[in-house]
């Protein structure tokens, strides 16, 4: 895998794996097909959620440039969708990893759900789902 990859199969909860290494173009593409779910939950009045795997991702992938790049861009994206947004599941099967990325987290003020971290896909998928469906529960009443 050398690119960020979004599966829609558990739609609305979306599956985003992250590549070992990506250059700032992959991310802005990651970014702009980010921008189409959220424009695609928008357009269908429901809420979304995402199982975001960084099990792939390598020290060397994971530059402060590249973190900073995208905490940045996704704060832009809450900013504007987060209101129609449940949760992040995160995949990392290391503690360090778990702990890089709940730093990151911090960089992104506009974080207004839950985030909770896993160690394997698919305790991160259940919840999700879980939390994606009581959100769009709320939103249909």
């Amino acid at each position: 895998m050398s690119r960020f990859a979004i599966e829609a199969n558990f739609w609305p909860l979306i599956i985003v794996r992250y590549p070992p290494i990506a250059t700032d173009n992959e991310a802005h593409a990651y970014i702009r097909e980010l921008r189409q779910c959220h424009e695609r939950a928008r357009a269908e009045s429901v809420v979304m959620g995402a199982v975001v795997d960084f099990r792939h991702i390598t020290p060397r992938g994971a530059t402060a440039g590249m973190r900073r790049l995208l905490a940045r861009e996704l704060n832009l994206i809450f900013k504007e969708y987060g209101h129609m947004y449940a949760c992040d599941a995160i995949v990392a099967d290391s503690a360090l990893l778990r702990g890089l990325v709940t730093a990151g987290y911090w960089l992104i003020p506009n974080k207004k759900f839950p985030v909770r971290c896993f160690d394997n896909i698919v305790a991160a998928t259940v919840w999700g789902k879980e939390i994606v469906r009581a959100r769009n529960a709320k939103v249909a009443v």
